[in-house]
């Protein structure tokens, strides 16, 4: 092959490859944009709606609530920390880890109740599901249940339903596997939930001392967490009704 036919193969080269990085840095470039702006508008529109709805005394103007996130069920809050979010629930476990309360389409989603639970948290274990992301919205903080001073400052949590508002006390957290059997919502005996609780209480990366007797129902807070692939936290406490 002649000199000059390699130069110009060479000529043509390198403004391709320019042409595929720049494309490259471009596609990159627009994914972040839209990923920011994503968390963003997530962030904006969850700390607006608790200004709206949240009242004194941590009520819940539920009628405000509804009228802009009509699946939402109830609220959830942990006092200094950023959990402070409407509860919602779908038909299935998936549709809202891709869309906020409101239904509009954002990857970091909503907090949600396991779609096979009582909608009025009556059953023996209500199992609440949100993301955990690299902001420290949604559920992200329940990480720091890792550090026991960190439980000690933070033991409780509230919760709000339209009929009632209870106290959640923090049992346990543990990490699982994601592909582990979705947690129970109805334990058949006492035994069951007594096996539940000391398996929680087995792995907790926290001490707790607080008890559940067996007519207690539990709520299970279950986020994405990063001790192995597709690895889970589970905070597990008890509803006392206020």
């Amino acid at each position: 092959m002649s000199k000059q036919k390699k130069k110009k193969k060479r000529n043509i080269a390198f403004p391709l490859c320019l042409a595929v990085c720049l494309l490259a840095v471009d596609f990159f470039a627009c994914g972040l944009f839209f990923e920011l702006t994503s968390r963003s508008e997530s962030r904006q529109f969850y700390s607006s709606l608790a200004t709206r709805t949240v009242q004194r005394s941590s009520a819940i103007d539920f009628a405000s609530l509804k009228s802009s996130c009509p699946n939402a069920i109830a609220w959830i809050y942990s006092s200094g920390t950023p959990i402070n979010y409407p509860i919602v629930q779908g038909k299935d476990n998936r549709y809202y880890l891709s869309h906020r309360a409101d239904n509009t389409s954002n990857e970091n989603g909503a907090v949600f109740l396991n779609q096979k639970n009582s909608p009025d948290f009556t059953d023996d274990n209500s199992v609440v599901f949100a993301h955990h992301l690299a902001t420290g919205n949604m559920f992200t903080s329940l990480e720091k249940y890792r550090s026991q001073s960190y439980y000690k400052a933070h033991p409780t949590m509230k919760l709000i339903t339209p009929s009632a508002t209870y106290k959640v006390e923090l049992i346990a957290g543990y990490v699982l596997s994601g592909s582990s059997p979705m947690f129970p919502i109805r334990f058949a005996t006492n035994v069951e939930q007594k096996d539940f609780l000391d398996h929680a209480r087995k792995n907790s990366i926290f001490n707790s001392k607080v008890l559940a007797a067996p007519q207690d129902r539990l709520i299970t807070l279950c986020t994405c967490t990063y001790d192995y692939k597709n690895a889970r936290l589970a905070i597990v406490g008890k509803l006392i009704k206020q």
